[in-house]
Order: structure tokens, then sequence, then C-alpha cells
């Protein structure tokens, strides 16, 4: 939220049966990476990839990527793809850490030493980097948030403009995990995001060092200003639906809706806070602005 660019993995749907259910790829030994092998083979794979991304529907895209690793078992992007489509957390879980480990080998020690700090703006790291962000949602999903922490801070060292969005996933754990002092290091590493995330972010850091009152009221009035929606959210005054909002506006209800489905167990870990939030918190929501109201 708030960044230059979000890269979202594709829900798995958990009423569907999965084309590639069953195939578990993840398992499969990772393929020889000869130095001799064409590259024209895996750009064409590649190129595959990408229409996979853009396919109609779930069974072209893997057809697609199958194709794809019949050209070329290097093509990260590939396997990304059928992990969107596995039918558990823990299959799409091994497919991404395959794509991850190939794309390490692909791209080299030396890569990762030079171009440390710039992935992303190589166009060649996304497909690694897409594995990454890949994997930090499924251990998410899977309740092994120490090791999307991890994930998450190694992913901020190959990338600190954050183009994933890592920065506020490892604030929410974090949060929740009580580790304020990494909290504040995180926070002003990215002083100058201003989006409703991290202004609720900061309140709540303020009311966990400060307790109520003073500095703590401020910085959630800021956070109000910024995002009045959030805390009939947090207090469950209104129901979050099942599904996450594709996208949002700042401001907006959607943008309420995806920080506090990250957050919550962050403001419930921190005894008071909602609370002190119900004690704050303007006392009528907003009505959302109808941009045909002119």
């Amino acid at each position: 939220m708030g960044k230059i660019f979000s890269f979202t993995v594709h829900k798995m749907k958990k009423e569907q049966s999965s084309p590639v259910a069953g195939m578990n790829l993840g398992a499969l030994p990772l393929p020889e990476l000869s130095p001799d092998e064409d590259m024209l083979d895996l750009d064409v794979a590649q190129e595959l990839a990408y229409d996979a991304w853009d396919a109609s529907t779930p069974a072209e895209s893997i057809d697609l990527a199958q194709k794809a690793l019949e050209l070329s078992p290097r093509c990260v992007d590939a396997y990304n793809i059928l992990a969107t489509h596995s039918k558990t957390r823990k299959d799409a879980l091994a497919l991404y850490q395959k794509a991850a480990a190939i794309g390490e080998r692909s791209l080299g020690e030396d890569f990762f030493k030079t171009c440390m700090g710039d992935f992303w703006s190589i166009l060649e790291t996304r497909p690694y980097m897409r594995a990454r962000a890949g994997i930090v949602e499924c251990l998410l999903a899977l309740d092994d948030k120490k090791s999307a922490m991890q994930h998450c801070k190694e992913i901020l060292k190959l990338c600190p403009m954050d183009n994933l969005g890592m920065r506020d996933i490892l604030m929410s754990i974090l949060l929740e995990g009580s580790k304020d002092k990494q909290a504040e290091a995180l926070y002003k590493q990215y002083k100058d995001d201003y989006s409703a995330t991290w202004f609720y972010a900061r309140a709540l850091l303020d009311f966990r060092k400060y307790g109520k009152g003073g500095v703590a009221n401020s910085s959630l009035q800021a956070a109000f200003a910024v995002n009045k929606f959030v805390p009939d959210y947090l207090l469950q005054k209104k129901k979050l639906p099942a599904a996450k909002p594709y996208g949002y506006s700042p401001g907006n209800k959607d943008e309420a809706i995806l920080l506090v489905k990250e957050y919550l167990p962050a403001w419930q870990a921190s005894a008071g806070a909602l609370q002190w939030l119900e004690e704050i918190r303007p006392q009528r929501a907003p009505r959302e602005r109808n941009p045909a109201d002119g």
C-alpha cells in the first residue's frame, strides 16, 4: 500500500479443484543449469510466461506455463504461475521455493553481491522477486510468521525501494510480535511513506511507547485524517469482507479494509489499544464520497 508498484499473488480458490492438483512439481529435483543452455529458449519461455500471466482462463495459463518449462526448466515465472493455481498453500509454497532456488542459481552469487539493492529495477530479477513474494504470502497463510518476517527483511535488502510492498507486511509482523525497536527502525527507514498504513502504525507505536494522551493521541488524529474508515473496521463495528479488494484509492474504504486485514492482530495484541481507539475515534464514520456527486 502506498508503493510505486505492488505485486499481489493471485488468490487460490479453495472451492475449485486445481488443474495442477496432484502434480507436485515443487517436489521434483532442481533442473541442471548448464552454462551452454540456449538462452534463446529461456527468452521464448519467458514470453510464454508473460502470456500465461495474462491468460483468460486457468487452463490456458497452466498450459502456457508448462510449455514454457518444456522450452526451459530455468523459467522461474513458469513455476510462479503454476504456484498460483496450486490446490493447497503447501503445494504453492513448494513451487515458489523451487522457483526462488532456480532464480538464485541462474542469477549467480556474484550477481547478488553486485546488484544488492537494485533488484526489481533490473528486469531479469523480477521473476525471482515474484517467487520470494509468493513465499511470503504462503508462509503467512500457513501461520509461519517468523519465516515470513525473515523473507521480508531479505527482500527489502534486495530492493529497498520496496516495489513489492514488503514493509507493510513486515511492520504488521513486528508489531504483532512486540518487536517495537525493529518496528521503529523500519518506520524511520521509510519515514517519507504517507500511506494510511504507516500513519496507523505510527499511532500504535506511540501508544505502546507513551500510553494514551499527548503524543499518541496526536498521532492517531493524524491517522484519522488520512483514512477515517479504519476505526470502524478495527473495532469490528463494520464487518470485513471475506475477499480482499483488488485495489484501492487513498482514503477510501477499500484501503481501510486492506489495512485492517493485515494489522488487526497487531492492534489486538496491544493491551488497551482498541479501547483507546474507541475513546478517540470520530463518533460517526464519514460517508464515502461518490465521484458522481460532483
